[in-house]
């Protein structure tokens, strides 16, 4: 949350704070912490596609995840 306040722009601190909420098995939150990270130019997506095994992996049947792994981040 730190490296958010610091600098709201930085990708790679929503992705971490999305990995965390998944790993809580908190979707929504995982879910919009992963969408800000992708507008915010986060576009890795080989690495979300390798955590989908690991710290998304609840988040692997979810629509809304589904639909950022197809590209849609709305």
């Amino acid at each position: 949350k730190k490296a958010v306040e610091v600098n709201p722009s930085n990708p790679d601190a929503y992705y971490n704070m999305a990995c965390i909420y998944a790993l809580k098995n908190e979707q929504e939150k995982a879910i919009n912490f992963l969408r800000i990270a992708l507008l915010n130019g986060y576009v890795d997506l080989a690495t979300i596609k390798e955590d989908a095994s690991g710290d998304f992996k609840n988040l692997v049947e979810n629509k809304d995840f589904e639909k950022i792994m197809s590209g849609r981040f709305d």
